[in-house]
């Protein structure tokens, strides 16, 4: 999960469904068509995410989406949340993976 997802499922709830590489959908928040998901992770840019509805369009990355949900917050506020946000997914990440000694890989550690 990037940390565009999770900040969408702290957001919108869980996705209605996830292909796994970074994409994820959602209704979107501006117009509530099935039309929202983060477009493919490329760590060359900025994860963002659109509506592909039309007459919306509504896109953006992180800051943006906090800006759509939280308007009377300054930016500074925003990266304020963001910055407690990445703490908290770098946690759940390092809560998921397989401590040192974990024999469920099928691979020993030495």
């Amino acid at each position: 999960m990037t940390f565009l997802e999770f900040l969408l499922t702290k957001l919108l709830g869980p996705a209605r469904s996830s292909s796994g590489n970074g994409m994820s959908y959602w209704l979107c928040p501006v117009c509530g068509e099935d039309t929202f998901h983060t477009l493919p992770d490329n760590p060359q840019f900025r994860h963002r995410a659109r509506c592909w509805n039309s007459k919306c369009g509504f896109r953006g990355d992180a800051a943006d989406m906090l800006k759509e949900h939280f308007p009377e917050e300054t930016y500074s506020d925003r990266l304020d949340r963001i910055a407690h946000l990445e703490k908290e997914w770098k946690a759940s990440k390092a809560r998921s993976r397989p401590g040192r000694g974990d024999m469920r890989s099928g691979a020993s550690r030495c």
